[in-house]
């Protein structure tokens, strides 16, 4: 008796690693409350799929109790953080304050309009910014980020979404 088997490969990148911590800057312990400033850091961006993501692209919509802090937003570069601006168009990040959304274009190659690519085994740069918690919020500040890719190898796929969440309490 003959058999056939047959296996399909799935590619993908997958950056299951990436962490979203906060820092409370305004008060001296870690309960944050009305007014305080939030600084959220993402790191640990690194693809272990086993494809390289291409038109790497990482987004935060910030939750209605919370304001951006303008020009809060960085990209780690080495050891040195270097400050993006909020416009549109001029560097790889950006603040649209009509959706709420935070964005910057990650990887080798990334440039003002589109995502680059993290290579298999690659880490991106991390990325850090600040919100300013409302006067009126109350309960939990939950922010929840995601970077979006398409994979080289299989490009006409969708897009893949990581979520990674960042949440704090206000008192």
């Amino acid at each position: 008796i003959a058999g056939f088997v047959t296996s399909i490969s799935s590619f993908q990148p997958l950056f299951s690693d990436m962490m979203k911590t906060y820092q409370n800057t305004s008060g001296t312990n870690d309960k944050i409350k009305q007014g305080h400033i939030v600084e959220y850091t993402i790191s640990g961006m690194k693809n272990s799929g086993n494809d390289n993501a291409a038109q790497t692209v990482w987004s935060d919509v910030l939750p209605t109790n919370v304001d951006y802090v303008p020009g809060s937003l960085f990209i780690k570069q080495g050891i040195t953080w270097v400050a993006l601006t909020d416009v549109t168009g001029d560097d790889v990040g950006d603040y649209n304050a009509l959706t709420r959304t935070l964005t910057v274009r990650l990887g080798t190659g990334a440039n003002a309009t589109q995502g680059g690519t993290i290579n298999v085994g690659q880490s991106s740069e991390d990325i850090k910014f600040r919100v300013k918690v409302q006067d009126e919020a109350v309960g939990n500040v939950s922010n929840q980020a995601q970077i979006s890719t398409k994979g080289a190898l299989a490009p006409s796929t969708a897009p893949a979404f990581i979520f990674v969440s960042g949440d704090g309490v206000t008192k």
